[in-house]
């Protein structure tokens, strides 16, 4: 729901404009209001897509083929809560940073953010991203 910053690095904590945590909102796809019923309090997992994602409506087979693989020997894209939780449709994301600059189809990447699936109510809420943004590496922080 808010905007990233300018300059994103590898090696930091990822925040929005302002130094403020990311918030995430499951929003009602008709009306854009925010949903605080049953099943707006659910664990999500936060993932890496490329930046070129721009389908606007989109299977979760199309989405979960937008995540970023790792390059070969470098570990995950992501560190920290990659899992957090909806309560009453609204999350944070206070502990996680990029590690990795991938060499993706683009210099841009989305952060994507999906239900972790169970048997229970919520299987037919979307997947949500962000606007992409770039990352450059936590070497260059402070020449530009």
């Amino acid at each position: 729901m808010n905007n990233f910053p300018q300059r994103n690095y590898t090696q930091s904590r990822i925040k929005a404009e302002g130094g403020e945590p990311l918030r995430i909102e499951l929003r009602d796809a008709e009306n854009q209001h925010l949903v605080r019923d049953e099943g707006s309090s659910r664990k999500i997992q936060i993932c890496v897509l490329h930046g070129d994602f721009r389908k606007e409506d989109w299977t979760s087979e199309e989405f979960d083929k937008q995540i970023v693989i790792p390059r070969e020997g470098k570990g995950p894209l992501l560190k920290g809560d990659t899992v957090i939780t909806l309560k009453d449709g609204v999350a944070y994301i206070n502990n996680m940073e990029i590690t990795d600059i991938s060499k993706g189809r683009t210099k841009q990447v989305r952060l994507g953010a999906k239900i972790v699936r169970s048997n229970s109510i919520g299987s037919d809420i979307r997947e949500g991203r962000s606007e992409p943004f770039r990352v450059w590496h936590y070497r260059v922080k402070g020449k530009y």
